[in-house]
């Protein structure tokens, strides 16, 4: 207790109670490659743990139990010192993919073992970002999801990390696939975001794309350029055109009509005209998302198209693929092992 069980509890703080039961329900995981029902967790834990006869073997367990404890501290608490694999356990919270921690788990204990570089641990992470957001924007279900993450577990060689990593996800097909760019463009055009779990993180990453100073969106509201209003303004029926009703219908939550703003209640419903010039408006404004909206002329269906795309285009360098290639596949069957210069 006092050498293993005590730091872990300090490890979790106030969080024990409520995370201690996930982290290891997360950590069987790994070790069976079945996910036990978090109501059953206890007793699938004592009966892996009354397999260890030995009582040199039962502490072994819990020696490495709290070891990965640690890790889990640093996955799900963000206890992560080193900044830029914070960054990414940020970003991978944000977009809620809990379901890949047994995986995260395996990663860390590899790191942590010295059979891969920090540099590969900050791929692997980044690649697991990119497979569950582009699936998210595709409309992939992800009742599954959670299997896929266990059953990679499996698939993935420890001597090759992130190569194999990488192959296992190229030959993933039906609802386990990694959607390609061509899928990925296509889909944000037309997805409804606003309404997108994840839309704030959407825009933020929008945002950040390489910036050194890091906006905060939680300073933001999400403001829709063509408003929600429903009845809406002759100003606004003829900005958009003689078939507003369906532009309006079709395009209102869509990438292209969304932005950020401090200024939500000055923009309100007015004219585009206005939410461009009042003081605060998109002309006014500091962030890169709303540049394009600062030189627009006029705001229509061609407008809104045209910002799209221009988003659906930087979601492949936000979100790219990794090298998740079918020449990475091929060499793998081939049986070379490709060299980092050449991935």
């Amino acid at each position: 207790y006092e050498t293993y069980w005590y730091p872990m509890e300090q490890r979790f703080g106030e969080e024990y109670t409520k995370r201690f039961d996930r982290f290891i329900r997360d950590y069987l995981t790994l070790k069976t490659q079945r996910i036990p029902n978090i109501k059953s967790v206890y007793e699938r834990f004592k009966t892996e743990v009354d397999n260890k006869e030995h009582p040199e073997v039962l502490e072994g367990t819990i020696a490495e139990i709290n070891r990965y404890s640690g890790y889990y501290a640093r996955i799900a608490l963000l206890k992560e010192e080193d900044s830029e694999i914070r960054a990414c356990l940020e970003d991978l919270q944000d977009l809620k993919v809990e379901v890949a921690f047994p995986l995260l788990l395996g990663v860390y204990e590899s790191y942590m073992q010295g059979t891969i570089e920090r540099v590969e641990v900050i791929e692997i992470f980044r690649l697991i970002e990119s497979y569950v957001f582009r699936r998210a924007i595709c409309g992939i279900p992800t009742n599954s999801l959670n299997k896929s993450f266990a059953a990679l577990i499996v698939q993935i060689d420890k001597d090759n990390y992130l190569q194999s990593l990488k192959v296992t996800f190229s030959r993933m097909t039906g609802n386990q696939r990694y959607p390609s760019d061509i899928e990925l463009e296509k889909e944000l055009l037309i997805k409804d975001v606003y309404n997108f779990d994840r839309c704030k993180y959407l825009l933020r990453k929008l945002e950040n794309y390489g910036r050194k100073e890091l906006v905060r969106v939680e300073d933001y509201t999400i403001e829709h350029v063509m408003p929600q209003d429903q009845d809406l303004s002759e100003e606004w029926q003829e900005e958009l055109g003689k078939n507003w009703r369906e532009v309006h219908e079709k395009y209102l939550h869509t990438i292209g009509n969304l932005t950020l703003t401090g200024y939500n209640s000055e923009l309100s419903d007015h004219s585009f005209k206005e939410k461009q010039a009042v003081s605060g408006g998109f002309r006014d404004s500091p962030l890169r998302l709303n540049r394009s909206l600062a030189q627009a002329e006029r705001w229509n269906k061609i407008a809104i198209v045209t910002r799209a795309k221009m988003f659906s285009e930087k979601t492949c360098k936000i979100w790219p693929n990794h090298g998740v290639l079918r020449e990475i596949q091929q060499e793998h069957r081939e049986g070379r092992t490709l060299t980092a210069g050449e991935m």
